[in-house]
């Protein structure tokens, strides 16, 4: 019977691992530094880091960058993102909070091209800039994403309920028989 208990909380453990799905992963980049019209900040996230092989499938990201404007000016945040020069402008005249000390965080979904380039080599330029006579300090990025989960279509595996219950049966037998000879 122990030994039964044990197969059991063995078949329970795989079924359950089987179900996990994957996480969003973290990844920050970039140096504190000054941004403007004549010096843009550019800068790579590398997710190979955490695990990601080039040329996977990622279901998603989202790139957040943290600004800080101590010189309580007016400017536009340009952010550039990969190979497809991905344009992101939040708007307005006054995009990073003045003074006090206080961030600003800009949150910009990848588009398909720039995800496409993240995928590729798990590599991606980042540059931020602004409008003429606009300055801001960059404080921080992350880049957030979600490997996408593929499963494998195969027309001649057998479904995995159908499969744990019929070996279930078969377990089951066996203890019937175990008994049956004592």
């Amino acid at each position: 019977m122990k030994a039964f208990r044990t197969v059991a909380v063995a078949l329970a453990m795989c079924a359950a691992a089987s179900s996990a799905s994957a996480a969003p992963i973290l990844d920050t980049a970039g140096v504190a530094t000054a941004v403007t019209f004549a010096a843009p900040y550019g800068y790579r996230h590398d997710i190979l880091d955490h695990g990601y092989f080039a040329g996977g499938n990622i279901a998603g990201a989202i790139l957040s960058v943290w600004l800080n404007d101590p010189n309580r000016g007016s400017e536009i945040v340009n952010v550039t993102i990969g190979i497809g020069n991905q344009l992101f402008t939040p708007g307005g005249n006054n995009d990073v909070s003045n003074g006090n000390g206080s961030e600003t965080r800009v949150d910009i979904p990848l588009n398909g091209t720039s995800l496409a380039d993240l995928m590729l080599d798990g590599l991606i330029d980042v540059t931020m800039g602004t409008n003429p006579g606009g300055d801001y300090t960059f404080l921080r990025s992350s880049l957030a994403y979600e490997p996408a989960v593929i499963t494998p279509v195969d027309g001649g595996r057998v479904p995995e309920p159908f499969t744990l219950g019929l070996m279930g049966i078969g377990l089951a037998g066996l203890g019937f028989a175990s008994r049956r000879k004592n």
